[in-house]
């Protein structure tokens, strides 16, 4: 949580750059979720919830349309459940209401 409070400072702080740069990060770690441990995936996820409730929920999500064929196809596959996660998290984290929009 502390590390995710820096990365969220520093987004706020350095906003012509970093968040940029996060972004590609966050999707370099999930084109390779299926090499992943499940308790990083785990952590990963908690900290992309974290993060995302603090940026208003705004994310490029377009890009991650290939999760819905996988869970469709393989419905055991990572990235399906990594976003199942994520979502859940951001339930926790928020009325259902505000999600939605």
């Amino acid at each position: 949580l502390f590390y995710g409070s820096i990365l969220i400072q520093l987004c706020q702080l350095m906003a012509d750059h970093l968040p940029q740069v996060l972004a590609q990060a966050v999707a370099y770690v999930y084109e390779r979720l299926d090499t992943m441990n499940t308790v990083l995936v785990d952590r990963f996820g908690s900290w992309f919830a974290y993060f995302l409730s603090n940026f208003k929920y705004h994310w490029t999500w377009s890009e991650w349309e290939e999760c819905v064929m996988l869970n469709k196809t393989d419905p055991n596959h990572p990235k399906p459940k990594f976003l199942k996660e994520v979502f859940l998290k951001l339930l926790w984290l928020t009325f259902h209401e505000k999600l939605k929009d």
